[in-house]
């Protein structure tokens, strides 16, 4: 045992903050924020962005999406976890082309939210604009619907 650690409240809390600091501060606000809209992406696909946010009569959730139409997105509601998914084709090579560097995104992506208890489930709509996923669900006393499947517009 060395001296500074027999020293009442020790002289550790007087350091300076470290990076390490800030991780646990987000650990923390993270396990705050769990359950609200609580975000799960599933496998190893791709990341697809998320913004969530709300207003005094909805939830809205926009979604990353460039490139992609509403034929390659699935949109389901299942028992209060609204699930986003759907797939970036893979690029194929035109003979005689030869690419040097390939940064564009290919692959399938599945990212679940678990929506509040006063989501009205049965009011959700999502529409697809300029490669963005807008969903938006409107705030309710009504008890959730167990499953359903969202029709994506196209604007």
């Amino acid at each position: 045992m060395t001296l500074g650690n027999m020293v009442p409240f020790g002289t550790h809390h007087s350091r300076p903050l470290t990076l390490r600091h800030f991780g646990d501060l987000s650990s923390e606000m993270d396990r705050l924020f769990d359950g609200f809209l609580a975000d799960r992406q599933v496998g190893k696909g791709l990341n697809v962005a998320l913004d969530i946010g709300e207003t005094e009569k909805s939830y809205l959730i926009h979604a990353e999406v460039p490139g992609l139409d509403e034929k390659n997105i699935h949109l389901e509601l299942n028992d209060g976890i609204l699930e986003l998914s759907g797939a970036f084709d893979k690029q194929e090579e035109a003979e005689g082309e030869s690419w040097h560097k390939r940064e564009r995104r290919t692959g399938s992506f599945t990212r679940r939210l678990k929506l509040p208890e006063d989501a009205d489930t049965k009011k959700v709509n999502a529409i697809l604009k300029n490669g963005v996923l807008e969903v938006e669900i409107e705030k309710s006393k009504a008890k959730k619907d167990a499953n359903r499947t969202i029709k994506i517009k196209t604007s």
